[in-house]
């Protein structure tokens, strides 16, 4: 449980499925007195870290209210967000992307200052030789009794509709047809 780890490391956080509901016009005063509770929890915090834009969308206003600094972090690419979404979700004070691309392509126009790019990081392993790397590489194609001569490619992401698996496929395909070694 990821709650579990901020706890060990004493990191507070704020966990719970009641949510300030969005609302300008169709019920105003709720949504300010949500979020002015919000507000008061979020005054004990140094910082409001919105884990994506849908976390923005329900806090960042509650945080601006308490007068704590909004980063909102962009993980998906975000082509469309509906006008009343951009106001809440731009509540946020800074907006780091995964991408230049994800940066490029948001919704909302956002001052370059009030952004930055933080690449998801990979811890890479120590370079043990080629000796190590093709023990590793033949104990996986063992592992799924594959040749010794196979070529592996892999992707390795969450299963989701964004992550376009269908280009990888259809890639696949036409390298199959040119190295039938690879899997």
């Amino acid at each position: 449980d990821h709650f579990a780890y901020f706890g060990e490391a004493a990191i507070p956080c704020l966990v719970g499925d009641e949510r300030p509901e969005p609302s300008l016009v169709r019920d105003a005063p709720r949504f300010l007195r949500q979020s002015r509770k919000f507000a008061d929890v979020c005054a004990g915090f140094d910082l409001v870290h919105c884990a994506d834009v849908q976390a923005a969308y329900y806090m960042a206003v509650a945080a601006r209210m308490a007068r704590r600094p909004v980063i909102c972090h962009v993980r998906n690419r975000t082509l469309r967000l509906p006008q009343r979404s951009k106001v809440f979700v731009g509540a946020a004070n800074h907006f780091a992307f995964v991408s230049q691309h994800t940066r490029e392509h948001f919704p909302i126009r956002i001052p370059r200052r009030s952004t930055n790019i933080l690449y998801d990081g990979v811890d890479t392993p120590k370079d043990d030789g080629p000796a190590v790397r093709q023990a590793a590489a033949a104990a996986v194609r063992a592992e799924f009794g594959l040749a010794e001569d196979t070529i592996l490619a892999a992707m390795l992401a969450r299963v989701n509709p964004q992550k376009d698996y269908d280009t990888l496929i259809r890639a696949a395909r036409i390298l199959r047809d040119s190295h039938p070694r690879l899997r």
